[in-house]
Formats: C-alpha cells, structure tokens, sequence
C-alpha cells in the first residue's frame, strides 16, 4: 500500500509542475527598438499594453515567441499605428502603417522578411509622396510625385 502511495504522490507532483506557468513563457524581452517587444517562448494570443496604461501597444498570435498572423500596433492615444503579417516570426504579406491622424503613411508586401512589389507613401494629407518598386529585387526603384 506504502509503494502505490508513494508513486501516486510523485505522479501528483509530476503533474502539478508540469502544467504550473513557466516564467520564461512570460518575460519580456526589449530589443534596441524601443517598440519592439518579443514575448519569449509564448504560443497563443498575446497584447503588449503601454506601461501604467490600459492601452494597448501590440496584439497578435505567437508560436514558441515568433509573430504569427495578423499583428498590430497602436498609438498611445488608441490609433492604429500599424498593421502587418508575419509568419514564423518573418514578414511575410501585407504592411500599412499609419500616421498618427489614422490616414496610410506607407503600404506594401514583404516577401521573406524583405520588402516586394511596390511600395506606396503617403504624407499626411493622404496625397501619395512616392512609390518604390522592388519587383527586381534589390534597393527598388524609386518614383516620386509632386504636386
């Protein structure tokens, strides 16, 4: 009777560390960009908000710490500053950023973490400033409009 309990106890203890939170799945790590915040280790949905604030900084999906999906990220009065998708922690599809008026700043693709296709921007009136186009690869071609 004394072994059966015995192993019951160490399976109980197995189990409760086991699914007990690990506290690096939970740390930040701040970069050299000041607006970049990578939650370590962390799978599922996720929200960076400002410090001493209940506005919300950044939210979207991590797998094992690497932004996947849909990821954005607000000004700190509640505006969409930027949107863009990412798939094992690499860009990968469309990016908009926005002025701080809510009005597109820039938008394009990223194709392995490096920008394609052309690229627009934006000033803050919406009137398009210039394009740059990186179907050839490389730095892109650079198209710029006046009024």
């Amino acid at each position: 009777m004394a072994p059966k309990f015995k192993l019951l106890v160490v399976v109980s203890i197995c189990i409760y560390t086991g699914c007990k939170p690990n506290d690096k799945n939970t740390s930040l790590k701040k970069d050299d960009n000041a607006d970049a915040f990578i939650m370590l280790n962390k799978t599922g949905k996720d929200s960076v908000f400002y410090d001493g604030s209940k506005q919300l900084r950044f939210a979207g999906e991590l797998i094992k710490g690497k932004r996947n999906g849909l990821w954005k990220a607000y000004y700190k009065n509640g505006n969409l500053w930027s949107e863009g998708v990412f798939k094992n922690g690499i860009g990968e599809g469309y990016s908009h950023v926005f002025h701080a008026n809510g009005k597109v700043s820039t938008m394009g693709f990223y194709t392995n973490d490096a920008p394609s296709g052309v690229w627009q921007y934006f000033n803050e009136d919406g009137t398009m400033t210039h394009e740059i186009d990186y179907t050839q690869g490389g730095k892109g071609k650079l198209t710029t409009y006046t009024k």
